[in-house]
């Protein structure tokens, strides 16, 4: 299996369509998203707490080093949470909906809709804005 690095975009497709196939077959494949799969969400769970751990490591060591290091623990955070998403019916597609309904939106604005509260201003932002074309 290659993957073209120009086509980046196609690799969220690409992988929750793996780990949908191993999910589908995981009682006849010995692949490491199936054994993750049968652990079940609990076991899946230590093991996006154990990456997120990571990431936070690798935060902090300095250097271009450091960064590619960062890069390489967010990758893996993000594939066990792909798989996390799967083993619960869903997809990495819910979280970019998710995040395409919150861009543009102020985080504090889009926090206190989410707990009904209407003190946040829309002047502060999680998301940017979108910017026009040059």
């Amino acid at each position: 299996m290659s993957i073209d690095t120009h086509k980046d975009f196609l690799i969220w497709q690409r992988l929750t369509e793996v780990i949908e196939e191993r999910k589908r077959e995981r009682s006849n494949r010995n692949s490491y998203v199936a054994s993750l799969l049968n652990q079940g969400v609990e076991g899946i769970n230590a093991k996006v707490i154990e990456e997120a751990g990571e990431v936070v490591e690798a935060a902090q060591e300095p250097g271009e080093q450091g960064v590619a290091h960062l890069v390489r623990e967010v990758a893996d955070l993000t594939f066990h949470c792909m798989v996390l998403l799967s083993a619960r019916d869903s997809s990495w597609r819910a979280v970019e909906q998710e995040l395409a309904r919150r861009f543009g939106v102020g985080g504090l604005v889009e926090k206190a809709a989410r707990a009904g509260s209407t003190a946040a201003t829309d002047s502060d932002s999680t998301m940017p804005d979108p910017q026009p074309p040059n």
